[in-house]
């Protein structure tokens, strides 16, 4: 949700004005706070145990994070399903997982632009209150004046806070681009055929039953509503939403192919990423069709996943598969068995940038996909081709098979191997799941689609 707060200058009116008409002026701002869902803090958490790693996301994305102790309160900000000790740890591991999906120094950069130009962005998080006017249950503010965004739900707290994040990419094109501000907003409106953005958006009856692979009810209200939905969809793709099928571009996507376009022109921790278009409908290319295929009517590849065809794999790509793989053909205890780790044990500090720690945690112990020092498992990382023949291989071992099938080809760049993968990438070759180029090379270090 976008909050449009103005400021003026009041020096001048305060001095005129009387100690009734200051009471006045005071219950006015209150009631509009209250109407607009502006921050009615109580008590900042500091000083806890958190407090390094809060700092250290602060250096790290440019914004003040400011946690109030209402989400404390019971269950105020996470429902009671949630099985957490730590509510402050968890609200920061949400932030981060969901920043760790964008390019890295996006968000900094972000940040830094609209600090020159004289705003001071930050990130509050609290609980909601009864007398919020937050933006049609996505409980959540951008506020225009301070670049500030704000949280009030932990269910759904990475995905509001990508949400609101894209007000503010858009908040920072109007102040340094307006042009290409001018150009998006054109665009998206061209896009909508037949489903204008307007002030009746909520009443129209096939508002459900959209022509686009996902357009919801609150992106119809305006264009910031859009960019904001489209952006936030387009990151969380590998999630939440499925594809159109096949190579069908549909409207959406040609919103999200010019927002990368766009921003990608614009920031420099943008260029040559790539960025949004992992979530293009791509048709699988010829060579590969018919594994395709065949991969999808086995279940292998889960309906949700999609664009995976032409784009480089991310970790967090590889480890849905791999997860959806593993629950479907292994016993899920032979697994933690065979792992060497309780069932759901991660543990709250395990993982700070995903939002599905355990099956990272069963990965991690199978060794196929496996965090760093830090405890991070960073999704948006790329698999080349040596990590792919540990994934390969520690999949085959969860099925019991452990032993080469024939000679293990010759290699020229056997070299650049590293000691970690030199024994997946002879089983995966002597299998012929992965071979090598006519050099017989097999380009350990090169990214796979």
């Amino acid at each position: 949700m976008d909050m449009f707060k103005r400021s003026e200058n009041n020096h001048s009116l305060m001095s005129r004005c009387s100690l009734s008409g200051l009471l006045l002026l005071l219950a006015i701002f209150l009631a509009v706070c209250l109407v607009t869902g502006a921050p009615a803090y109580a008590k900042p958490i500091t000083g806890t145990g958190n407090e390094a790693y809060r700092k250290s996301l602060e250096e790290k994305y440019g914004y003040k994070i400011v946690i109030d102790s209402s989400v404390l309160e019971g269950d105020a900000f996470y429902p009671a399903s949630r099985d957490i000790e730590d509510v402050e740890l968890q609200v920061l591991k949400d932030i981060e997982c969901a920043f760790a999906m964008l390019p890295d120094g996006f968000v900094k950069e972000v940040n830094a632009s609209l600090k020159k130009q004289g705003f001071s962005p930050s990130i509050t998080v609290r609980k909601k209150l009864d007398t919020d006017n937050l933006n049609h249950g996505t409980n959540g503010a951008y506020y225009r004046s301070s670049a500030s965004l704000e949280i009030a739900s932990g269910t759904f707290t990475v995905r509001i806070l990508l949400h609101e994040f894209a007000h503010e990419i858009h908040h920072c094109m109007e102040e340094l681009y307006p042009n290409e501000a001018k150009t998006l907003e054109r665009f998206f409106t061209g896009q909508n055929k037949g489903y204008p953005y307007g002030s009746d958006w909520r009443k129209t009856s096939n508002m459900a039953r959209f022509y686009d692979a996902y357009l919801s009810r609150m992106s119809q209200s305006n264009f910031r509503e859009d960019f904001a939905e489209t952006f936030s969809y387009a990151v969380l793709q590998p999630r939440y939403i499925s594809s159109c099928g096949d190579g069908e571009k549909m409207p959406m996507h040609d919103k999200i192919a010019m927002t990368s376009t766009v921003l990608g022109k614009e920031f420099s921790t943008l260029k040559d990423t790539g960025f949004l278009m992992n979530c293009m409908p791509d048709p699988a290319a010829e060579y590969a069709e018919a594994a395709v295929k065949q991969a999808k009517e086995k279940g292998i590849v889960p309906w949700g996943i999609h664009g995976l065809n032409n784009s480089e794999l991310t970790r967090y790509d590889a480890a849905l598969l791999a997860s959806h793989f593993l629950y479907k053909y292994a016993d899920e205890d032979d697994l933690y068995k065979m792992a060497g780790i309780q069932k759901d044990a991660a543990g709250q500090d395990f993982v700070y940038d995903v939002a599905d720690a355990n099956d990272i945690y069963l990965l991690d112990g199978l060794a196929m996909l496996t965090v760093d020092g830090s405890r991070r498992f960073n999704p948006s990382g790329k698999v080349t081709r040596q990590s792919a023949a540990v994934i390969l291989a520690g999949a085959a071992r969860s099925l019991g098979i452990g032993e080469t099938v024939s000679a293990v080809a010759a290699f020229n760049d056997s070299g650049k191997f590293a000691d970690w993968a030199i024994g997946p990438i002879e089983f995966v070759t002597s299998f012929k799941i992965m071979e090598v180029d006519g050099n017989k090379n097999f380009n350990p270090e090169k990214n796979i689609t």
